[in-house]
């Protein structure tokens, strides 16, 4: 099974698969952001889908390293990417996802407490309100939980 960890900057995506990965085992992790090691970065469309195709290609050689469960933590933030990034791991096998979602306020204090500067936060906000409105197996708001909590919930949900 691949578990997608979907979510906004701060939401506690890469965290959560963090923990997912430490308390799972046999398992693996892929974190989307270092899937795109080229310079320069334009942000194109065409580096978006080779940095899903890298993915899809990671993800594949772990499973046939006979890796079942396959955590991935990375930021989709519209329905295409999302929904093209489902479709080339479903080759590989089952996928699931995760949305974290917290609500504004912890959102704010996370980034606050990260030193982000306020036009990402203001931007990670919008980025959250659309996660929401993504597909996923579960939408969960982690405003109140912890990471262990979030992460033992998603492993009861999956059957982990």
């Amino acid at each position: 099974m691949i578990v997608i960890i979907n979510g906004a900057p701060g939401s506690g995506k890469t965290k959560t698969a963090a923990y997912l990965f430490e308390h799972t085992s046999p398992s693996a992790i892929i974190d989307g952001d270092p899937m795109l090691g080229i310079n320069p970065q334009n942000r194109t469309d065409e580096e978006l889908d080779l940095r899903q195709k890298n993915i899809t290609s990671v993800a594949g050689n772990y499973h046939e390293s006979g890796y079942p469960t396959i955590f991935v933590a990375f930021v989709y933030m519209e329905p295409k990417y999302l929904s093209k990034q489902i479709e080339q791991l479903k080759t590989v096998d089952d996928v699931k996802v995760i949305a974290l979602v917290p609500n504004e306020e912890t959102l704010r204090n996370r980034h606050l407490n990260d030193d982000y500067k306020r036009e990402e936060i203001e931007s990670s906000i919008d980025i959250n309100s659309r996660i929401k409105e993504l597909p996923a197996d579960e939408i969960i708001n982690n405003s109140d939980m912890t990471i262990e909590e979030v992460g033992e919930h998603i492993k009861k949900t999956l059957g982990l």
